[in-house]
This record gives structure tokens, sequence and C-alpha cells, in this order.
């Protein structure tokens, strides 16, 4: 019974392996991984002449693509040797132009140098004349002289060089080129320029009345044109004392406040910032006022004094001088410094209590001491004010002898009196002036 069992298996057993083409159980378990065991196994059933024919045919096709290959590298290297020699060529050929150009260009220049350089030497005399010129013109400015004639003279020497340019033999023989012509005429046409603003700028600028003064002693009071700035193209007209006939010594002085009743009429003073600083009047016509602007300019160039010349419409006149007398920029307020007061006025009420610590006060413009308020619109006027009550010379202008009005007034601390003033001159000049037109006067004996 056990033998015939035994022999069943076995007979299972082969018909299976017959039906699996003999494939070992492992290789059959492989199927579902690699679906190209199809051609796997049919290739390895083909005929050995036909994979060797295939075999011999990839052989060949490799050796034709080497072959190819080889070719085109043959070729890249030739390209290459010829784009290599082209760009040496041009690179040569550039440096070599390049430089005869720039040699070209360094000749043409030397030449144009040495024909400028001859026309200079040639024509020397004409550019010393204008040297000459300029040197005496600078002089002449510093005075009065008459400067006409030397306008004209330069007038001629400028032509002479600018004929410079118009003649062939010149321009051609020194080998300039149109572009030199062009600088040396535009060069001409600046000088042409400079000569007519000489022509239309005064030829005097004086800074203040004292300068036309010094040069002019004999001339009389009177408006004249001054240039605080040395600004020819800003000028202030002031009224200039020139002094007493046959005592010019004590002229020079340049007015900046005038109050005073005339047929002319009287002038506003509550005047805002801007007026104040400007000026505003007109100088030799009723009352003005010169500018803060025009007095800083002046004051801190160099020491100036200040005189005030002042009418009480009851006690006759009055005098106070201040030997040092300055205004600051604008910035700092156009704050005032006074120092060496003297004179008739028993007090120095100017510099007591408005110099030095106290700016210039407008309507516009509150910058006084007063915490209650402002004595520019409480007095009418702009001034250097601290608590208002002391000096008043830009307010109303008194109509009566009322000695409490808020009028033009200085206060007299002797007897605690305000005079009230009805003609009122300030007026400024260099300190130590009088001296030094004293020490000239011989000079023009």
């Amino acid at each position: 019974m056990h033998d015939r069992v035994w022999v069943l298996c076995a007979v299972l057993v082969w018909a299976q392996y017959t039906q699996t083409g003999d494939q070992h159980l492992d290789y059959v378990m492989t199927l579902a991984e690699d679906p190209l065991y199809i051609t796997w196994n049919r290739m390895d059933k083909m005929p050995k002449e036909i994979l060797k024919g295939f075999q011999l045919q990839m052989e060949h096709y490799h050796l034709a693509t080497q072959g190819d290959l080889h070719h085109l590298n043959s070729k890249l290297s030739l390209l290459e040797d010829k784009l290599t020699s082209s760009v040496t060529k041009v690179q040569a050929q550039v440096k070599e132009e390049t430089l005869s150009k720039l040699t070209s260009m360094e000749a043409r220049i030397k030449d144009q140098m040495k024909g400028l350089t001859r026309i200079i030497t040639s024509n020397i005399d004409v550019f010393l004349s204008i040297e000459t010129y300029v040197t005496k013109t600078s002089r002449n400015l510093s005075g009065l002289l008459d400067v006409k004639e030397d306008t004209r003279n330069c007038t001629r020497l400028l032509s002479q060089f600018s004929q410079l340019t118009k003649t062939p033999e010149t321009v051609n023989g020194s080998g300039l080129e149109a572009y030199n012509t062009v600088l040396i005429e535009e060069t001409v046409q600046e000088l042409r320029s400079a000569v007519a603003q000489l022509r239309e700028s005064p030829a005097f600028l004086p800074r203040d009345c004292s300068d036309l003064h010094w040069h002019q002693p004999q001339s009389p009071s009177g408006v004249f044109q001054t240039y605080p700035t040395m600004d020819p193209k800003v000028a202030v007209a002031v009224w200039c004392d020139m002094g007493q006939d046959g005592a010019t010594d004590d002229g020079g002085w340049t007015v900046i406040l005038r109050r005073q009743n005339t047929s002319w009429g009287l002038t506003d003073f509550n005047r805002t910032w801007s007026e104040y600083r400007a000026g505003f009047g007109m100088p030799g016509e009723g009352e003005w006022w010169y500018g803060l602007a025009s007095l800083h300019a002046l004051t801190y160039r160099q020491p100036y004094e200040v005189h005030f010349l002042m009418h009480d419409m009851e006690l006759g006149y009055f005098e106070a001088h201040y030997n040092s007398f300055r205004v600051e920029d604008e910035a700092h307020g156009f704050r005032l410094v006074a120092e060496g007061f003297t004179g008739n006025v028993t007090t120095d009420a100017f510099k007591m209590e408005h110099q030095g610590r106290w700016p210039f006060s407008t309507w516009d413009r509150d910058q006084d001491g007063w915490q209650a308020g402002s004595c520019a619109l409480q007095y009418a006027g702009g001034w250097w004010y601290n608590n208002c009550v002391y000096l008043t010379l830009t307010a109303p202008y008194p109509a009566s002898l009322d000695r409490s009005a808020k009028t033009i007034r200085w206060l007299k601390m002797d007897n605690l009196q305000t005079l009230v003033l009805d003609d009122v001159t300030v007026k400024v000049r260099p300190a130590n002036y009088a001296h030094r037109f004293d020490s000239r006067l011989p000079k023009h004996a």
C-alpha cells in the first residue's frame, strides 16, 4: 500500500516538472518582478548564428561612430587655430592703429601749442597793456578817478586781441585749428562782457558817508548812494552829514534815523520786522530809517561811533555820544552793543536798558523783556526794547508837550523827567574817523 502511494507522488511531480519547461522554482517566482523575462527567454533560444551577426553589426557601428568623432575633433581643432590666428591679427591691427592715431594727435597738439605760444610771444605787448590797464583800473577803483578813458583803452586792446584770431597768416602759420580759434574768440567775448559790466558799474563803491567824505571833503551834505555790503547791485540811498562849512573834519556821518515834522509830512514808524530790516522812508525828505541789515553790514566790519542830536519841545537841544556802537546780525536779532557814553543829557538811556541783552523788536516780532505785553505795540514803533520806558525814538511824533504821552522821548534820571522830542538825528561813522581825517589834511594844503 505504501509503495503505491510513493509511486503516485512520483508521477505527479514528474508531470508538473514537464509542464514548467524544466524551470527552477526560484526562477518561476521572479516572473512577476521581471516583465522582460519572455524576451530574455526568446533570445536564449535564438540560434547562435543570428546572435553572432547582431554582435558583428554592433561592433561595426561602434567603429564607424569613433571615426566620425575623430574627424569632427580634427575640424574643431582646425577652426580653433584659425580663430586664434584671426583674433591675434585683429589685436595687432587695433594696437597699431591706436598708436598711430595717438602719435598723430600728440603731434597735432604740440603743433597747436607751439602756434599759440608764438601768438602770445609775438603779441606780449598787448597782454602787458591789458595787465597795466587792470592794475591802473584797480587803483582807480579805490578813489573817484575818471575811468572813461581807461575803459576806451581796454576796449581798444580787446579789439587788437580779437584781431589775432582773424589774421589768416597768424592762425594758419601757427597750425591752430578751428577749435583753438573758437576758444580764443570765447575768451574775447568774456572780456568784452567784463568791460560792459565795468561801464555799468560805478567806478567807486563808497561803503558809507565817511568814504565819500574822505575823497570829497568839500561836498555839501545831501543824499548819496552807498554800498554797505560792497555789492555794486545793492545801493542804499542815505543822507550824508558832511559837516559845517570850514569844519570838514566834522563830516562823514551816515544819518540812520531822522525824526522831524516838515512839509513832507510824518512817516509811520509802526512797521514790520522786514521793513525795519530793509529800511524805509525817503532820506532828505522828512523822516526815515536806514535799515538794520545795512547797520550790521557797516558796524561789524570795523568799530563805529554813534551820535544823537535831540530837541525837546521846551528845554532845547541835547546830545548823547557813544564811542562804540555795533549791531549784530539777524540770527542774533540785530542785538545792540554800545559803550562809552558822553553828552549833556544826564542819563545813558540808550545803553542802560536797551543794549547787549535785548534784540530788536517790532509789532510782528516781539523780543523785548516785558513779559506782560509788547513794547513795539505799546509805543507803535520798532526799537531795542527792554521794559519800554527809557528811550523810544521811533514812537509817534508828539502832538503836544505831554511828558507822559507815549511819543518820541528820552528819560532823564536826574529829575525823572522825560524829554519830549520833536526833532531827532541819529548818525554813525567809523570810530576815530575825525582823527584819521585830520592827520591827512596837510596833504590837501
